[in-house]
Parts: structure tokens; sequence; C-alpha cells
């Protein structure tokens, strides 16, 4: 019977020095304790309104891991509706103020994707923006990476992309374009097909 007790206690013992050890170890590495998430968050969703009272842009994805130290966000199948013409930072919202309501919007998703405090997300992974404007040139634009910067209502790619129209659709490699103004540059290796009339 001694022998068992002594065995327990034994036992006991290591696994609490085992316990001990790994506490002690993850305060003194630091690159351990970074690679740790600071807050996890399931089906998290931000909502953002202008001085109007307007909502103009919401950001929702089933996971989220917050990593303080590097200022980031890591997310699982993001997505965001963005309401440009709503948007504080946008010369629309004093051009529309009576229109506001009725503002156009894009809803882009992806399956993961970071978002730090520079008010910047990269979209990795079947990455699609569909434009739901009623006056909409483009419909769709579509990457496996794409890089939104809301500051400026920039958006940026140095992947194929794949952008879709009224009577059009393009592949290229690379991409500058702004959703706020709508003017959009295609880098290289660019192919259209034009689908319409043409009116002469």
């Amino acid at each position: 019977m001694m022998k068992y007790v002594c065995l327990l206690v034994l036992t006991l013992f290591s696994f609490f020095c085992y316990h001990w050890y790994s506490a002690q170890k993850d305060v003194q590495d630091p690159e351990r304790a970074e690679a740790q998430p600071n807050f996890i968050a399931t089906n998290l969703t931000t909502y953002r309104y202008n001085q109007l009272g307007y909502l103009y842009e919401i950001i929702h994805a089933d996971h989220a891991e917050t990593y303080i130290s590097a200022d980031l966000i890591e997310m699982t199948y993001p997505s965001l509706t963005y309401y440009p013409a709503r948007d504080p930072s946008s010369k629309m919202v004093l051009n529309n103020a009576g229109n506001l309501q009725d503002s156009d919007y894009w809803h882009i998703k992806a399956d993961s994707g970071s978002f730090n405090s520079k008010d910047s997300i990269n979209l990795r992974n079947n990455v699609k923006a569909q434009n739901y404007s009623t006056e909409a040139f483009i419909s769709s634009i579509e990457s496996d990476y794409l890089e939104l910067d809301f500051t400026t209502n920039e958006v940026r790619t140095p992947e194929m992309v794949y952008i879709n129209g009224k009577d059009f659709s393009n592949s290229c490699k690379g991409l500058n374009g702004n959703l706020d103004t709508k003017y959009f540059e295609l880098m290289e290796n660019c192919h259209a097909t034009y689908t319409g009339t043409v009116n002469r």
C-alpha cells in the first residue's frame, strides 16, 4: 500500500513541476507568448456610422483572433459591406447628404483576412467584391488576394484579378483602384471581352 501512495505522490509532484515549468517558460519566452492571441471571438460583427448617423461599414468574421502586440486581427471568412457615399472620409457624403438612405454599396468576402488599426484589411483566398450599385460599371472583382485601405478607399492587388461589368469581362495581373471614385487601373497582361453593342 505504501508503494502505491509513494507512486501517487511522485506522479502528482511530477505533474505540478511540469505545469510550473511550462508557465515559467511562457513568461520567459516572449515569442511563444506573442504567438498566442490576446482575444478570440466567434461571429464577430462591427458597425461604423458617419456623423449623420448613417451606417457606412459592416465587418463580419466567423472567427477572429486579436494580437495586440502585432496590432492585428486575423479573421476566418471575413465579409465587408461598404457604402462609399456614406463614408465620412468621402467627398460624396457632403454632395449626397439628401440621398444617403438609398446609397449603393459593395459586398466583399474571402476565406481569410487580416485587419489592422491603420484601417486596412488584407483579404486572401477566394476574394470576391460584388458591386450593388444601380449604375455600376463594374459589377464584380475576383482575386486570390486583395488589399483595402479604408482611409483612402483604395483597393489593390498584385495577383491575377477577374473583373466583370456591364457588357464586358476582363482579366489581368495587378489592379489599383478606388471604391469611392470608381476609378480602376489594370496593370499588365490584360485580356478583355466586350459583349455589348458599339454605338457609332
